[in-house]
């Protein structure tokens, strides 16, 4: 089960869809805002009914806020620019799952071409999930997760 449901949470969803298709029922409800002082488009829960929901979107808000450029101007007079895009990946059963890129230009010789993070939460908890805490026996099951998650690339070679 937990094999299925961390396979779920790499299915992408239009940022600005209310909940997946994949899980009638037992959906969570959130919508797309954008931070004021970063700009970054991020999901917050609709509605938080409990402190483990309030500390999600707590959570979601600083990480988008630190989603930019911490100057207006490089040191050269040069203008920062920064751009972000996250989309919620899974958002059922307990669990919200947003996946996040970041880039730009903040100053310095070269720029930012994307930086990729994840965050999963458990709603009962209001914590972050660690990726090895999705499954039962993360190192006994480890080769047989990375076959699941990229069958291609794990396969033998033939001829």
């Amino acid at each position: 089960m937990r094999i299925i449901l961390f396979l779920l949470l790499f299915l992408a969803i239009p940022a600005d869809a209310q909940a997946p298709a994949s899980a009638p029922g037992n959906t969570i409800p959130y919508h797309v805002v954008r931070d004021t002082v970063s700009g970054a488009k991020m999901p917050r829960l609709t509605a938080p009914r409990t402190l483990a929901e309030r500390a999600v979107n707590r959570q979601l808000d600083s990480i988008s806020a630190e989603l930019r450029c911490v100057d207006r101007m490089d040191r050269y007079g040069r203008k920062t620019e920064h751009w972000s895009d996250a989309r919620t990946t899974y958002a059922a059963d307990d669990v919200l799952s947003v996946f996040i890129r970041f880039g730009g230009f903040c100053g310095g010789a070269h720029p930012i071409n994307g930086v990729n993070v994840s965050a999963t939460f458990d709603l009962r908890t209001g914590k972050q999930v660690e990726f090895r805490d999705l499954f039962a026996d993360y190192q006994r099951d480890a080769h047989a997760i990375v076959r699941a998650m990229f069958p291609a690339q794990t396969r033998p070679p033939t001829g």
